[in-house]
Parts: structure tokens; C-alpha cells; sequence
């Protein structure tokens, strides 16, 4: 991916060296039209930088799945607050119930139908502990 809209989207010039110097390059990218539709009105894009290159096994209502998590540090806080919006509202929660959640235990970004690139082989066998 080129250079991400996320980085694109933070106008300050030093806060653009900052974000790209936090980048894991690690990005997923929805693939799901609905969901895409969401992420593109979240983040401007319907791709985002993950955490890991590899999922986790999470529990959810439907019983277990495997999931990504969102790279919170890369997101701006326009991002932020259209996030913490969206979730409260198609979760019927507070939004301090979902900002508080999501500081301490990540977004996660179920995996199905998704697809993951790595730009920083560095970053994938760091997921390894390689």
C-alpha cells in the first residue's frame, strides 16, 4: 500500500513522521462490502494497520473467532471519535463504556473476509519471535 490515508490525514508535518515511524506496516484490508462501507466511513479507507500479523482466537456472541486487532497508535482522533461513535451505536453501548474498553483491551477486526499484507518483514518475524 502506498503511503496509508491514515497518514495522509494528519495535516502536521512532524505528527506524519511520527505515525509513519510507529508503522508496523502491517495492513488489512476488508474485503466484506458491508463492512468495508463502515470502515470507509470510519477511517476514510477500508484498509487499517494491525497490531499482529498473525489473529487471535477471541470470544463473541456467536462463540469463538479469530480476529486482528486494530493499531490504535495510527489512527487519528477524528478516526478515533467516528470509531468509539460507530461501535456505541451499532452495539447499543455508552460511548465512555466503548472508549474505556477500547483503551484496555484493543479493537478487535474479525478475520473473515479480510486479507493481510505485510510491508515490514521486520515486523512479520517480530510476530514470531524471530
Amino acid at each position: 500500500m502506498e503511503e496509508s490515508k491514515q497518514v495522509k490525514k494528519c495535516k502536521n508535518k512532524s505528527k506524519q513522521k511520527e505515525v509513519k515511524k510507529l508503522s508496523k506496516g502491517i495492513i488489512l484490508k476488508i474485503l466484506d462490502e458491508e463492512r468495508k462501507r463502515e470502515f470507509i466511513g470510519i477511517f476514510g479507507t477500508n484498509e487499517v494497520y494491525i497490531t499482529s500479523p498473525v489473529p487471535i482466537s477471541i470470544n463473541t456472541m456467536d462463540g469463538p473467532k479469530m480476529a486482528y486487532f486494530l493499531d490504535l497508535s495510527l489512527i487519528t482522533q477524528e478516526q478515533r471519535s467516528k470509531l468509539i461513535e460507530s461501535i456505541s451505536k451499532k452495539f447499543k453501548l455508552e460511548k465512555e463504556f466503548v472508549e474505556e474498553n477500547m483503551e484496555k483491551h484493543g479493537v478487535p477486526i474479525m478475520s473473515d473476509h479480510t486479507s493481510m499484507s505485510c510491508y515490514d518483514s521486520g515486523a512479520f518475524f517480530n510476530a514470531f519471535g524471530l
